[in-house]
């Protein structure tokens, strides 16, 4: 069956923090580090009800999300994670697709576009760089004092 890319519901929520936390530890951070981030990469609630939460699978097995909120700067792409055994797959290029097509779809008629801000893992910079996003600059951790993630930037572009 082909990647389908399904609308998470409520009741996904602990599921899809148990999901980031596993894809964030591909990149060797340690587990005292990683306890500080399991609340963090919780979707909130409010995310769910009202932002755009969306799954990547294939048949029932999950293979990634991704989570959007929206504001008066623009939207920002809280979450995108990918199952470790399916990096490099095409799955984080699927789910930025459709990310960036949800975007689309609320930008208002006569609207050039709508800023999408991302704070993305040091380690996935070049991930949204290669999808397009531009570094801006930085900002500060909320789970580490002192430590900077990259912020980026990407404009989602009118359908009309």
């Amino acid at each position: 069956m082909p990647r389908q890319l399904v609308r998470a519901a409520w009741w996904h929520r602990a599921a899809l923090g148990r999901l980031a936390l596993e894809s964030k530890a591909v990149w060797g951070y340690d587990s005292g580090f990683l306890r500080a981030c399991a609340g963090d990469l919780q979707v909130p609630w409010l995310t769910m009800l009202r932002g755009d939460v969306f799954i990547c699978r294939n048949s029932n097995h999950w293979q990634g999300f991704y989570a959007i909120t929206y504001g008066r700067e623009g939207a920002e792409l809280t979450h995108l994670f990918v199952l470790p055994r399916h990096l490099g797959s095409g799955v984080g290029k699927r789910l930025w697709t459709h990310a960036v097509a949800q975007i689309q779809r609320r930008i208002p008629a006569g609207a050039d576009g709508m800023l999408m801000i991302v704070h993305s893992d040091p380690h996935a910079r070049a991930f949204y760089e290669h999808m397009g996003a531009v570094q801006v600059g930085e900002a500060e951790s909320a789970v580490k004092p002192g430590r900077k993630l990259p912020l980026l930037h990407y404009t989602v572009e009118g359908s009309g």
